[in-house]
This record gives structure tokens, C-alpha cells and sequence, in this order.
């Protein structure tokens, strides 16, 4: 028993060293270091100067008896310490779950606006483009027909002769064929 008793209290302060670094500052952390080790510490102080020398003195009856009443006192008092500290941190974990769950569904609803708003985006753009390019090609019609109305205007109030690169006549107008006693048969090629 005094070798595994050592082994325990060897571990509970190697435990104790780590919960004081790796508990964040807080009620939790402050009942793990502060009463939850002092309760531990009377515990072990009644073992070290009571019950072990008891033991190695082979007074059973003095270790029953402690072990029966001051130990069981010392360590009921040190198991409500432990219990509130789950309860501590059984309520950090849960208000630590909640802000988890607030922040996914923060992050879901923002996911599902940008697939609304990107398609919309995407087709309002779309058409903005499309009325752009529209309104410029139907610019660029319009005056396409105007310049072929005035060109069929001087083509009925002149005379008019095409011709190609080459000086051959492609095409001439009733006004030019009028004019010089010729019909297109006669010219084109010419």
C-alpha cells in the first residue's frame, strides 16, 4: 500500500501541475488549484503523518480507523470539490459548444446568402451586358440601314458606276446606263 500510495500522489501532483498550465484562467482552473488541491493536500497530510507511519508501525487498527473516519472525511470533502469542478466544467463545454453552433450556423447562413446572391449578381450582370452589347449592335444596325437608304437615295438621284480594284465594271445604276445609251450587259465586266 505505502509504494502505490506514493505512485498516486506522485501522479496527482504530476496532474495537478498540468491542470494549473492547461486550464484556461477561470472559475474552473481557480477550484482545481485552489480548493480542489488544498482538500487533496489535507487528505495526503493526514496519510503522510498519520495512516503511513500507522501502516509501517503495524497498527491496523489506528489505519481502519482512520481510513473509516478522518481519511473518508478528508476525501468525501475533496470528491465535492471534484464534483463541482465537473459541473464548472461541464458548463464551459457546453457554453463553449454553444458559440461553436452560433458561429456554424452564422457561417451557413452566410454560405446560403452567397450562393442567392452570386447567381443573382451573376444574371443582373449578365443582363446589364447583354443590353449594352444590344443597344450597340442595334445602334450599329440602325445606322448601317440609314447609310444603305442614302446610299439607295443617290443611287436614284445619280448616276452611279462600281467598279472593282482592277478598273472592271461590277454594276451600274439605270441612271448611268440612261446617261451613256448602254445596258448593264453591255458594261459590266468592262
Amino acid at each position: 500500500f505505502v509504494e502505490r500510495y506514493a505512485d498516486l500522489r506522485r501522479e496527482y501532483d504530476e496532474r495537478q501541475a498540468f491542470w494549473a498550465k492547461a486550464l484556461p484562467p477561470g472559475p474552473t482552473r481557480d477550484l482545481v488549484t485552489g480548493p480542489l488541491n488544498g482538500a487533496a493536500r489535507d487528505y495526503f497530510a493526514v496519510c503522510d503523518q498519520q495512516l503511513i507511519p500507522a501502516l509501517k508501525a503495524g497498527d491496523t487498527a489506528k489505519a481502519r480507523e482512520l481510513a473509516g473516519g478522518v481519511l473518508k472525511d478528508r476525501y468525501d470533502a475533496q470528491r465535492k470539490v471534484i464534483d463541482r469542478a465537473v459541473e464548472l466544467a461541464e458548463a464551459d463545454n457546453r457554453a463553449r459548444s454553444e458559440e461553436a453552433a452560433a458561429a456554424v450556423r452564422t457561417s451557413t447562413r452566410l454560405t446560403l446568402a452567397l450562393l442567392v446572391l452570386v447567381p443573382l449578381l451573376t444574371a443582373g450582370l449578365s443582363v446589364v451586358i447583354v443590353r449594352k452589347v444590344t443597344g450597340a449592335t442595334r445602334a450599329a444596325l440602325e445606322r448601317a440601314a440609314d447609310f444603305q437608304h442614302q446610299l439607295a437615295a443617290v443611287g436614284k438621284a445619280q448616276a452611279v458606276i462600281e467598279f472593282k480594284p482592277d478598273g472592271t465594271i461590277v454594276s451600274a445604276n439605270d441612271n448611268f446606263l440612261a446617261a451613256v445609251g448602254y445596258t448593264l450587259a453591255e458594261v459590266q465586266g468592262r
